[in-house]
């Protein structure tokens, strides 16, 4: 396990969008008609055509629809020239986070790896002074749902497989984010109980205001079958209060994206994104594994909350 493979105020971002999430609605945040973040939505609207423009070819298989490579290849080829609205002289090195932001062009996959590689674009435009404070509830509930709008495209009309699923046993099979910043939407929230998912009603009445209500509504889009036999672990934790879930996604993403090496070991560290320093003498002992909860023999991680 890497205890620490990220700049540390790379989590404390994490922790400032959190904060502006809390106690907000998606309808309460106006999206910008200038600047980086405007510049950022016509990116995102950019990518959405293209998913509309790329037909998925004829195949046998039924995952992993080699169109996606097409679709790649032209984020690959045009990335940089659609930063450059965005971040000017940075496009360069935030383009490579862009590229891996929606998917596997060599496995066919997406999963919370590229997701985390989007975040990491939106912590450079705040390490380099185009987004600040102001703009972190925009960033949070604008921008974090145009980017899934795009990567729910791309999954569903390219077939895409989820990237190091844990089946039952893991939170979703792609995203991890709006699980997050969801639950500290519904911090206060009286109307919508954690155990919302047994109400389709209820979903769809306030998906479109709330990430959490909206991802797991998508879960229940492309899973069929009981909640609880598809979902367990959202399931299980629909029992406790807002702000121990939030809690606890916060804990678990630390654990279960930011310090694992097949996560991390893809991403590009560079000037603004800076591979963290460590001493010989402050590594860590390799954990011993426990052989009990989970599958594999790990230790289900949430566990603790």
């Amino acid at each position: 396990m890497i205890r620490i493979a990220y700049p540390q105020n790379f989590w404390s971002f994490l922790l400032r969008l959190n904060e502006a999430a809390k106690d907000r609605k998606r309808s309460s945040v106006l999206p910008p008609k200038e600047g980086c973040v405007a510049a950022l939505l016509k990116l995102l609207e950019t990518l959405l055509d293209w998913t509309k423009t790329i037909e998925p070819v004829d195949q046998p298989r039924r995952f992993g629809n080699v169109a996606f490579k097409t679709f790649h290849s032209r984020l690959v080829a045009e990335s940089e020239t659609l930063l450059e609205a965005v971040c000017g002289a940075h496009s360069a090195e935030l383009s490579h986070y862009l590229n891996g932001a929606f998917g596997s062009e060599v496995r066919l996959d997406y999963g919370t790896g590229h997701e985390a590689s989007f975040f990491v674009l939106l912590f450079c435009l705040d390490q380099v002074g185009l987004v600040s404070h102001p703009d972190y509830p925009a960033l949070v509930l604008v921008v974090l749902p145009a980017y899934l709008a795009v990567s729910r495209a791309v999954q569903t009309r390219y077939m895409l497989e989820p990237a190091g699923s844990r089946g039952v046993w893991g939170l979703d099979d792609y995203s991890f984010l709006p699980f997050i910043f969801g639950s500290a939407q519904l911090l206060t929230n009286r109307r919508v109980q954690p155990d919302f998912m047994v109400n389709r009603t209820t979903m769809e009445e306030y998906r479109q205001e709330f990430l959490y209500v909206d991802a797991v509504a998508y879960i229940t889009d492309y899973k069929k079958g009981p909640f609880h036999e598809h979902s367990p672990t959202l399931w299980d934790i629909s029992a406790k209060p807002w702000k121990k879930i939030n809690q606890g996604m916060l804990k678990m993403y630390k654990a279960e994206v930011l310090s694992k090496l097949p996560v991390m070991q893809h991403f590009l560290f560079g000037e603004i994104f800076p591979f963290p320093k460590v001493k010989a003498s402050a590594l860590p002992t390799p954990p011993v594994v426990a052989k009990s909860g989970g599958p594999g023999g790990e230790r289900d991680p949430m566990a603790d909350y």
